[in-house]
């Protein structure tokens, strides 16, 4: 059923573990044994890999998303507003949005994005094209 989302996408699994001994060998190794840690890619872009994985609780899977299809400024959290014509910043974490503020152009809403995650030290990917 999630296919568009993987398969769909370009998302593969590496030939290493489409041997499922390898694959459980991966685990037994690196499975840090905490209640609630689940597979994540580091790079949602990525395949299903050992330099791409890893175990992380749901807070930290849920910070690593992709954008959501209306995003319109290539940037995680930046939105245009329409109606104040601004760019708009927020942030979720813990379930809480965060509204950072608005902006006039794209490269401060990015900006002051990333300061607020650093200044916070918050868990969030920063921007890497500013």
């Amino acid at each position: 059923t999630g296919y568009k989302n993987y398969g769909g996408r370009g998302i593969t699994v590496c030939d290493e573990w489409m041997d499922v001994a390898n694959f459980v060998a991966w685990c037994d190794l690196t499975y840090p044994n905490i209640e609630g840690y689940t597979l994540d890619r580091i790079d949602n872009e990525g395949n299903y890999e050992p330099e791409n994985c890893r175990w992380a609780d749901n807070f930290i899977q849920a910070v690593n998303k992709r954008m959501t299809k209306n995003n319109t400024s290539g940037f995680v959290g930046v939105n245009w507003s329409k109606s104040k014509s601004i760019w708009v910043v927020n942030i979720k974490h813990h379930k809480i949005s965060k509204y950072v503020g608005g902006f006039k152009t794209k490269e401060e809403a990015v900006l002051a994005r990333d300061q607020y995650i650093i200044k916070n030290k918050l868990p969030h990917k920063l921007s890497t094209q500013y």
